[in-house]
């Protein structure tokens, strides 16, 4: 919700990546509105003047859309350079004008109006310290993604030889896997020549090796393994530069403990507690309850109610890097066994489809993300047991109803408590 204020000086800009339209929107004494539109271009000297325009104009708060990326420069100076004036990023779905009536103008003067009404509120933005090491986890995201699909091309470019070493090596740029290809690289075919380069630990048998890895190899195809492997190699030393840069900046006593404690939430490990810090900060005075943040993060329903009828809404798109390490997270649960998110999983599914389930384990683990930075606690795990716990009377009454069912009654009787000495 907006701030309950009115003003009498806003200022409303539409972005583009050329130009900015600009409206100043001032209410003189008598109520007499009066409207000041501009057009500059988006170069740093352009964006200084409207600094000092909207700075003579005593203008007291400044909204703009949060269009792509060109918003960045725009908000770094006017925020930095324009003291005790309220400078708001907003999200584009919730100002949006009327079809039919949309120009650049139209949009700078009706932001302008929308501020001064005090219906905005600006888009969550982290201090400058988070910011740079939100930077570099999503690029380490980008090339941890990329190599990925560089492992997928060189499994394709395997297939297409005959040869089948991912069906019995799991991980194909391990070390047996990385021998096996330079042997073929350097022109070895023998396939029990090649078998023998396998680790011991590998569960498949020597004569399974041969076979797999019976094909037909060119020269041609040495050389794309050989491109594919320069390329992995490439993007796995991007990544371990990016993991030592990261590290030493979230290398204080607060944030090492922020990091320790987001891990001992299931499915969430080091590398997905550095990705929260680097989206959600470590102070959690942007988000006033765990409700915000889940909102915010987009893993609660919509409304969408008219004259008393509810219809099906989407969640809102929320912060795509942290939907997608929750994602995974919440996906990976199934494997946790004996865990409270796995029991509420299973129990979830019983009613709902797999993907709204995973939605809910994603809901309940921003709510323990809230709790976890605001009181600097680790998770709390309440134990596969909890909803049996929570209301042993009602697993009685199923397990009455189920017996009744089959024409069978039951006789249930709590287990004395055993004398402590």
């Amino acid at each position: 919700m907006g701030a309950e204020r009115s003003y009498s000086r806003a200022a409303g800009i539409d972005l583009g990546k050329r130009g900015l339209s600009v409206c100043i929107r001032t209410v003189g004494g008598r109520g007499a509105v009066k409207l000041e539109e501009a057009v500059y271009t988006t170069m740093t000297s352009q964006i200084l003047a409207l600094r000092d325009r909207l700075e003579a104009a005593r203008v007291q708060i400044v909204v703009m859309e949060a269009t792509g990326d060109y918003w960045r420069p725009v908000f770094w100076i006017l925020s930095g350079t324009l003291p005790g004036v309220q400078v708001l990023l907003v999200n584009p779905a919730h100002v949006r004008i009327l079809k039919g009536r949309k120009t650049d103008r139209r949009d700078a003067a009706f932001l302008a109006r929308q501020a001064a009404a005090g219906n905005l509120a600006g888009s969550f933005i982290p201090p400058e310290p988070v910011r740079e090491v939100r930077d570099l986890t999503r690029r380490r995201t980008g090339f941890t993604t990329a190599r990925a699909s560089e492992i997928n091309r060189l499994e394709k470019t395997l297939e297409d030889t005959g040869i089948k070493i991912t069906s019995v090596i799991s991980d194909i740029t391990g070390a047996t896997g990385r021998r096996i290809l330079a042997a073929l690289i350097a022109g070895k075919r023998d396939p029990r020549a090649l078998a023998a380069l396998a680790d011991a630990r590998i569960r498949a048998s020597a004569a399974e090796l041969a076979e797999a890895l019976t094909g037909r190899f060119t020269s041609h195809h040495g050389y794309l393994v050989a491109d594919h492997l320069e390329e992995i190699d490439h993007y796995t030393g991007k990544i371990l530069a990016l993991d030592a840069r990261i590290a030493e900046l979230l290398d204080s006593d607060d944030q090492r403990r922020d990091i320790a404690n987001l891990s001992t939430i299931p499915g969430i490990d080091t590398l997905g507690a550095q990705i929260i810090v680097s989206e959600l900060g470590h102070d959690m005075a942007a988000f006033p309850s765990p409700g915000h943040l889940a909102s915010w993060l987009g893993t609660t329903g919509g409304h969408n109610e008219s004259a008393g009828v509810k219809r099906k809404t989407r969640p809102a798109d929320g912060n795509t890097a942290m939907r997608r390490i929750l994602g995974v997270a919440a996906f990976s649960v199934m494997g946790h066994k004996g865990t409270y998110l796995n029991a509420r999983y299973h129990r979830l599914r019983g009613r709902m489809d797999s993907r709204k389930a995973q939605v809910a384990i994603m809901h309940d683990m921003a709510i323990a993300i809230w709790f976890i930075l605001h009181d600097k606690v680790p998770y709390r795990e309440l134990g596969a047991d909890y909803f049996i716990r929570r209301d042993p009377a009602k697993i009685r009454r199923r397990i009455a109803a189920l017996a009744h069912s089959i024409g069978a009654t039951v006789d249930i009787h709590d287990q004395p408590t055993p004398a402590t000495t």
